[in-house]
């Protein structure tokens, strides 16, 4: 269907005396019909309703959920009860001819109830469909087979190719018109193509002319490092950027191989939306390719010799919900749940605490200050290691160097070792990957183990390539941040030990086979920390590392240690006494 039937509108006139055919019946129902159709396609659009949740209940077949959905011919779609279809008897299912589908469900009408045509005209059947039931259908489609509606996006939207790779595509979009001396949002979005398990990593930055972002600067840095996606998902990261105050009506976001044109104006955002909303006509509305297929949820599928099996069944970007007047009062229920946050806000112990000493001490409201940020020394040492070779070492082998001291004392230190080109340039990670710019180098892949009690670590090299050398030399760096916080932690935590404790609360807990309760705990002389916990005995329940506690089915008494996860010697025990009902405590 190219065009779709609304218009025009057209209905019944009745006058005295008037002989009413079957035809004027029909027409009296497409007229209803069609008004309802446009006006829940102006003013709803297409999506879903409620429900039609989808998920897999085996490789094979999915569950499709009661719900209610409007197509883009604006005719209503209710599924009155969830549904099991198997895959393979699901329409569409004989074309696919690809691992990535979709999961569609569509308006679909069906005659039923014959019955016998008492006065028949010529040519007319014997018997006729006394009535019409209003269905649906499931069917599955490629992906790329979804025709694509008219879209506002891409009126309101621009957007370019960043990188194209093997795996991913990473996408921009802006505004394509943006106000002057106002933020608007950049995005960029970066999709999986492929089932391969590869993570992405890379760094552009965008020169922006005439975009300043929160540092006050022209360029915007623009970066993902192993960043691990399935087949099919999206992930996409925001940047706000503020527009300059300049008589340019048009700029671009530029980087190697790409480039954006945004234009300028002093038009409000909330104008510039309102235009784009309003700028579909009719015609457009009416025209084009549209579909009357509902995205339920992207399914990845696996050929198999004998069809297809499902792999995964995903709809954070499948399903559009048609926002509906009748839940906007609890939409603001909902959204008084969430706040922005404060700046004052701090876990609740250690504000008790702040706001105890800050009242002992007279300064009330001081408390909600912000600590001065911490002053960091970095501590670095460097040099060169050996590492003995095998002669005519293969492609492969592994070789480690001997534990070497690094002189920054005990404590997290980063090392980082890498090898020494004929130029003195130091190569750190796989060093094939410069094999263009610097054809001699060792094709060599390292890594680096850290002894952070002994202060020392040990390096190990793995060949790429066949090594014709005794000894491999290697530069390593070693770097060490001594932050006066860590100390000051460090200090409070010894502080803590000598004259802090802690107490269950409540010590005792009667319970019966199964039930849950909180065991917390009131910190004495010292900050609240993070706490262990373990139950003692082997079938004495479980306890989550939130002080969550269920009681085994068996009667009896229980012992639960609590320690300071820090500081293992501040502990203590609560005992949980299980009871079937009736029984008396002991």
């Amino acid at each position: 269907m190219s065009r779709t039937q609304w218009l025009p509108f057209e209905r019944n006139r009745y006058y005295w005396g008037k002989m009413l055919s079957s035809e004027d019946f029909l027409a009296e129902q497409s007229y209803m019909n069609r008004k309802r159709q446009f006006m829940n396609h102006m003013v709803l659009g297409s999506g879903i309703l409620c429900g039609m949740g989808v998920s897999n209940l085996d490789d094979l077949s999915v569950l499709v959920e009661s719900g209610a959905a409007i197509d883009a011919y604006g005719r209503e779609i209710v599924i009155e009860e969830s549904v099991v279809q198997k895959l393979s008897g699901i329409r569409g299912y004989e074309e696919l001819s690809g691992e990535e589908a979709s999961l569609c469900v569509r308006y679909k009408e069906e005659d039923v109830k014959q019955v016998y045509v008492m006065n028949r005209r010529e040519g007319q059947p014997e018997y006729e469909w006394n009535h019409t039931v209003e269905g649906y259908e499931l069917c599955i489609v490629g992906r790329s087979a979804l025709a694509g509606q008219p879209c506002l996006d891409e009126e309101f939207f621009v957007e370019g190719e960043l990188l194209d790779t093997e795996d991913y595509q990473v996408i921009v979009r802006a505004p394509a018109t943006v106000t002057r001396k106002k933020l608007f949002r950049i995005t960029v979005e970066v999709r999986k193509k492929t089932d391969k398990k590869e993570a992405i990593n890379f760094s552009r930055e965008l020169q922006m002319p005439l975009f300043l972002n929160e540092d006050g600067t022209q360029e915007l840095k623009v970066e993902q490092r192993e960043l691990k996606l399935e087949k099919g998902q999206t992930a996409r990261q925001h940047y706000w950027v503020l527009a300059k105050d300049t008589d340019l009506k048009e700029t671009s976001l530029v980087a190697r191989g790409f480039s954006l044109k945004i234009m300028l104006t002093d038009t409000k955002p909330e104008e510039l939306i309102q235009r784009t909303l309003g700028k579909l006509n009719l015609e457009l509305q009416g025209f084009g390719e549209k579909t009357d297929l509902i995205r339920l949820a992207d399914l990845s599928l696996i050929k198999t010799p004998r069809g297809y099996v499902i792999g995964k069944v995903y709809d954070e970007d499948a399903r559009t919900f048609i926002p509906l007047p009748v839940q906007e009062q609890k939409k603001e229920q909902y959204r008084s749940c969430f706040a922005e946050a404060v700046s004052g806000y701090r876990e609740r112990g250690t504000w008790q605490a702040q706001e105890e000493e800050a009242q002992a001490k007279g300064k009330g409201s001081e408390a909600t200050k912000e600590e001065p940020s911490s002053t960091r020394e970095i501590q670095t040492a460097s040099g060169i290691l050996e590492i003995p070779m095998d002669a005519y070492m293969k492609k492969g082998k592994v070789c480690f160097s001997e534990e070497i001291v690094h002189g920054l004392g005990s404590g997290n230190v980063c090392v980082t070792v890498g090898a020494k080109t004929e130029e003195d340039n130091v190569i750190m990670g796989d060093t094939s990957l410069f094999a263009r710019e610097d054809p001699e180098a060792t094709w060599l892949l390292t890594a680096v183990k850290v002894f952070p009690k002994r202060g020392s670590f040990k390096a190990a090299v793995r060949l790429k390539g066949e090594l014709k050398a005794v000894v491999l030399a290697m530069q390593w760096y070693a770097f060490k941040i001594q932050d006066e916080r860590s100390e000051e932690r460090a200090k409070s935590a010894e502080t803590d030990a000598e004259n802090g404790s802690i107490a269950p609360e409540p010590g005792s807990v009667y319970l019966e086979p199964k039930e849950s309760c909180y065991i917390g705990v009131r910190f004495y002389n010292m900050k609240p920390c993070k706490l262990k916990y373990r139950v003692m005995e082997a079938d004495g329940g479980t306890i989550e590392d939130d002080g969550a506690y269920t009681a085994p089915r068996k009667s009896g008494v229980y012992e639960i240690s609590i320690s300071c996860e820090e500081n293992p010697k501040i502990c203590t025990y609560a005992y949980v006494v299980v009871r079937r009902r009736g029984k008396k405590e002991p």
